[in-house]
């Protein structure tokens, strides 16, 4: 198999993202899009394909690096007994927890600093490419390790000339 699973990161209303191994033994995060979900909520799937797109488009410290996109869960783990999935295999950022975990610990004025301007490093790299990410929440900001702010999720991202 391409990985093996070891955990649920999340789920959303489309699938769930997968804390998976690759074949070299490197934890990735999979991003697992039920395709029978997508279209069942009226979801086009060139929208799912955007997704992909702006992930392979944009580069950034603060954006998921993409890996690579399998396009059916049956050729990502061929045992599994699924429906067909759009995979999308991208870097794992260790030890993040989202930024409405951290703050529910209670206010965090030393952190906010760092964590809005690597927030805002990461859109102002979306806008310079005429993306806007439509969905930027406390769900879709992950805080890991060194304060390592990443905005994931872009599923609602648009090109501003569409």
């Amino acid at each position: 198999a391409y990985v093996s699973v070891e955990g649920l990161l999340g789920t959303g209303s489309l699938g769930a993202v997968l804390l998976c191994k690759d074949r070299t033994g490197e934890h990735v995060a999979v991003k697992a899009i039920s395709l029978k979900k997508a279209h069942a909520a009226g979801t086009e799937e060139n929208r799912l394909w955007r997704e992909v797109q702006v992930m392979k488009e944009v580069q950034h410290p603060n954006l998921p690096r993409l890996i690579d996109v399998v396009a059916n869960w049956e050729k990502l783990l061929p045992d599994a007994a699924a429906p067909p999935h759009l995979c999308l295999i991208m870097e794992f950022v260790q030890k993040s927890e989202p930024l409405s975990a951290a703050l529910r610990q209670g206010p965090m004025p030393h952190r906010a600093a760092l964590i809005v301007a690597q927030l805002a490093s990461a859109l102002c790299k979306l806008h310079r490419a005429s993306i806007v990410h439509r969905d930027v929440g406390c769900e879709n900001v992950l805080i890991g390790e060194r304060e390592k702010v990443v905005l994931i999720n872009f599923g609602c991202a648009e090109y501003l000339n569409s």
